[in-house]
Parts: C-alpha cells; sequence; structure tokens
C-alpha cells in the first residue's frame, strides 16, 4: 500500500497569524480563539481553542501546545491541522464525537507526534513519515476514535482503539478500504 505525503491545500501565503489574545474558556486559559472559518498559521506555541461551527485550517510551522475544538454533534468545530514542524505535541480533543473533526496531516518534516495528557482523542491522524506516541492511561483504559496512519507507533498505558466507520463516508481517504478488523 502507498501512502503518499501530505501537501498544503493552499500556499503558505494564504494563511493568516491570528492575534493572540489570552481568553479563558470553562476555565482553561487559550492563547488563540479562533472563532471564524478559515486558513490559520499559529507563529508561536499555545493552545488553540475552535469555536463551534468554526471550519479551521491550521499550519504548524513550529512546535506548539494543546488543541481543542468546540462544539457537538453537527455543530462541532472542524480543525484540520497541517503540520510543518518535525515535532508536535498536542492533546487535541473534540466535544463532537466526530472523528473527522480534528484531522492531523503531518507534512514530510513532521516526524514526530505525542498525544498526552491522559485523555480521549476523537480524530484522524494521517502522517505517514512520523513516529506516533500515545503517552497516559495510567491504570485507567483512555478510548481511542477515529483512524492513524503513521509509521512507527508506541504505546505508553492502557488504550482501547475504535475505527469510526463513519470515516468511510467522510474520510480522509486515501484509496484504503476497512475490509474487517478483529478488537481484542
Amino acid at each position: 500500500m502507498d501512502f503518499p505525503d501530505v501537501v498544503l491545500p493552499v500556499p503558505v501565503s494564504t494563511f493568516i497569524n491570528p492575534t493572540a489574545s489570552p481568553t479563558s474558556i470553562n476555565g482553561t486559559t487559550y492563547s488563540y480563539c479562533l472563532t471564524n472559518s478559515g486558513y490559520y498559521s499559529v507563529p508561536s506555541s499555545g493552545n488553540i481553542y475552535v469555536a463551534a461551527g468554526a471550519k479551521v485550517v491550521l499550519y504548524v510551522p513550529s512546535s506548539m501546545g494543546n488543541i481543542y475544538v468546540a462544539g457537538t454533534g453537527t455543530n462541532a468545530g472542524n480543525m484540520q491541522a497541517y503540520v510543518a514542524a518535525s515535532t508536535l505535541t498536542t492533546a487535541a480533543t473534540s466535544e463532537s464525537g466526530i472523528a473527522s473533526c480534528i484531522g492531523m496531516w503531518g507534512l514530510p518534516t513532521c516526524t514526530s507526534i505525542t498525544l498526552g495528557g491522559n485523555q480521549q482523542f476523537t480524530g484522524t491522524i494521517y502522517a505517514p513519515e512520523a513516529s506516533l506516541t500515545l503517552n497516559g492511561g495510567g491504570t485507567s483504559d483512555l478510548d481511542l476514535c477515529g483512524s492513524f496512519i503513521v509509521n512507527h507507533l508506541t504505546v505508553k498505558g492502557h488504550y482501547q482503539f475504535h475505527y469510526d466507520e463513519a470515516l468511510r463516508q467522510t474520510g480522509p481517504n486515501r484509496g484504503l478500504t476497512v475490509a474487517s478488523w478483529r478488537e481484542l
């Protein structure tokens, strides 16, 4: 199976830098609060909040902090992050429970992605050159729902993996069709 490199959907010059204005939402402070749909490039590390209903394409030129997508059901925020950074550490979460609402797309320079923070993850990761490390879980089981296509996977903790069957219709689609799987 061939997994082609990720390419940006538009030129880098299309992405704009949002204004950093710390905002507290539900007790968490976010460096960037993206309420409008669009193409964004965050110039520095920080927590990002994507508001419900916003469809954001994010270019990640350097390491950054947490990504949080708000909203539930069909009103969920949607964030597709194109990661050029060699290393991304994130605790991306979505209140929606819809895997297609969060997408991490590792550009060829992205060689390491770490999910941590002892929390659930619902989303997709397509980074064929990257090693994915899952940190957390401790003695509790954590659910990971969606799909991952990576070069190497390291699991530290207790995880339950669930392929989101809705991804067959909504993507990401690279020509691979899941014919069957076996949960252990």
